[in-house]
């Protein structure tokens, strides 16, 4: 299932999303599940929001009581990796969007060609994400974590540390290359030897350092170059370009 917010306070412009919403599931995948769920008003979409609760939200600019952009800020501030997509009539919103990892922007009024496109997009990254799981051995038994909620991977000796979203840690004995090797394809990348990053919950790059939620990670002077490569090249792929 893929859980969908629609934060629009025209019911009309609404509408209209949940209906391209329906089309695209009737011509692409008649199988697929999503749930969605539609909010007046940013305020209420916030109000008690938990991370993971959405995969995706569908965010209109121009709201009352709080816009559409401060209303993506603190959403960073408690999701990290649910996915945003703006819709805005308005096109001097890219530089900020960037700063909150929106997707994609759509422009008003919506054609059902630019949303079939960038919905579509979004569709593949969080299944993507979604179908990988890790079996982790830790201690006596074994822990299955999802891919979307591993911020990143710290090694000490033989010990990798499992940092999750939640403010889990799981510890499991490994090699940080086998396990970087298992996540190859799902946006992860090697910042120095002792840290696999999620590439998802990444806030800020500066210098020598990456901020990977709220948690500074050094970056070696070694992997820098590949490093920076790897995340512009999943940056591109993920719409932020």
């Amino acid at each position: 299932m893929i859980n969908i917010a629609i934060v629009e306070d025209d019911k009309a412009s609404a509408d209209l999303i949940c209906d391209y919403i329906q089309k695209y599931k009737s011509l692409h995948d008649e199988k697929a599940d999503f749930n969605v769920r539609v909010f007046g008003d940013a305020v209420g979409f916030l109000e008690d929001y938990k991370p993971s609760r959405f995969d995706l939200v569908l965010m209109d600019i121009m709201m009352p009581y709080m816009d559409g952009m401060r209303a993506a800020e603190k959403l960073r501030e408690i999701d990290s990796v649910v996915l945003i997509i703006f819709i805005t009539n308005m096109g001097d919103y890219a530089v900020r969007g960037y700063d909150v990892k929106a997707m994609a922007f759509i422009k008003k009024p919506v054609s059902y060609a630019d949303f079939e496109l960038k919905f579509s997009r979004a569709v593949s990254v969080i299944r993507t994400t979604d179908v990988c799981a890790l079996i982790i051995p830790s201690g006596l038994s074994e822990v299955k974590i999802m891919v979307r909620d591993l911020m990143y991977v710290e090694v000490r000796g033989h010990i990798c540390s499992f940092h999750m979203s939640d403010g889990r840690i799981i510890e499991s004995r490994n090699t940080l290359s086998a396990v970087a090797k298992k996540l190859e394809n799902y946006g992860f990348a090697m910042c120095s030897s002792s840290y696999l990053v999620n590439m998802n919950y990444i806030k800020l790059i500066d210098g020598g350092t990456v901020l990977v939620g709220d948690n500074e990670l050094m970056i070696s002077r070694l992997k820098r170059k590949d490093f920076m490569q790897s995340f512009n090249e999943w940056a591109s792929r993920s719409g932020m370009n």
